[in-house]
């Protein structure tokens, strides 16, 4: 078998899962060190203060304007660090930061670990065709008017990563919990028992608000079909997809979450025709690449 020895991907996802893990403690350390008279940041990710700078999770000011009615310019500032990252590397707050997608990710690996058989048929079967962006933008949408409606702060029991670190924060400083914190364990439940990632896929508002931002120059997966030697039934790159997304195929994005794990697999399996790339790209819609050998037979994650 042909091994590429290219390991760029590969150190990327070192350093993701070390951005991920920052992430978890920063957001431990927070609570701890302003429970010790320290007040240097202060928040979760509804919103974070560092010293004088504030950063807001755009779906907060929305909310806020939404149900205030007034626009203020200081919320309109701290909105600036968030929608520039998501205009320049799209979702990466969500592949890279975000504590659900983390708890998602280790729950995914546990469901392998202990159920296998389950987990590889919801895995392995192929997906040619990414999901339609309406039903992401619908939901979205009904959300936002929900919320204008009703004038009600619903956004704050649909932020998972906003209830994941004011519930640890309430947790470290208080002893107890909040009811919010159960609907994280639904997430969980649900994305166990179907089998996917249903939330981030379909449902997030956190996620989904990010992706507006993207522009036609963000960073976004390229598929290169005169490198690709996947054939057969699966292809490495679906297969491991936290989302089940087929990076070669339309309609990738608003979905994916540039956490790069396609290209880590790809690189390691086939011959590293997906890439990242700074601007837009025109995406194949062939699943056969060359005659060299199949990437799909190489796959060591659709195998016991």
């Amino acid at each position: 078998m042909k091994k590429n020895k290219t390991t760029t991907y590969h150190k990327i996802q070192c350093v993701r899962r070390s951005v991920q893990t920052l992430a978890i403690l920063l957001f431990l350390a927070i609570p701890m060190a302003n429970w010790f008279g320290i007040h240097l940041v202060i928040g979760t990710l509804y919103s974070i203060s560092i010293g004088d700078m504030v950063i807001s999770d755009p779906l907060m000011v929305l909310q806020t304007v939404l149900l205030t009615k007034q626009i203020y310019l200081p919320l309109l500032l701290s909105l600036l660090i968030p929608v520039a990252l998501a205009a320049l590397l799209g979702r990466v707050f969500c592949g890279w930061i975000c504590p659900q997608n983390s708890l998602s990710e280790w729950v995914n690996a546990l469901q392998k670990k202990y159920f296998y058989k389950r987990w590889r048929r919801h895995n392995m079967p192929v997906v040619r065709t990414n999901p339609n962006p309406l039903v992401y933008w619908g939901m979205l949408l009904g959300f936002i008017m929900l919320t204008s409606v009703l004038g009600y702060s619903l956004f704050n029991y649909l932020s998972a990563p906003g209830i994941l670190t004011s519930q640890t924060a309430r947790l470290l400083t208080t002893g107890t919990l909040g009811i919010e914190i159960c609907i994280v364990f639904l997430i969980v439940l649900a994305e166990f028992i179907l089998g996917y990632r249903i939330w981030c896929k379909t449902i997030c508002p956190v996620g989904a608000m990010l992706a507006l931002f993207k522009t036609r120059s963000s960073l976004q997966i390229q598929h290169d079909v005169s490198k690709c030697d996947c054939k057969g039934e699966t292809s490495p790159c679906t297969v491991v997809c936290p989302l089940n997304l087929s990076p070669k195929q339309e309609n990738l994005y608003p979905f994916c979450m540039n956490c790069g794990l396609c290209l880590d697999m790809c690189e390691k399996t086939g011959n590293s025709s997906l890439s990242f790339v700074m601007g837009n790209v025109n995406r194949g819609n062939s699943l056969q690449g060359s005659s060299s050998l199949c990437g799909s037979d190489a796959c060591p994650i659709g195998k016991e």
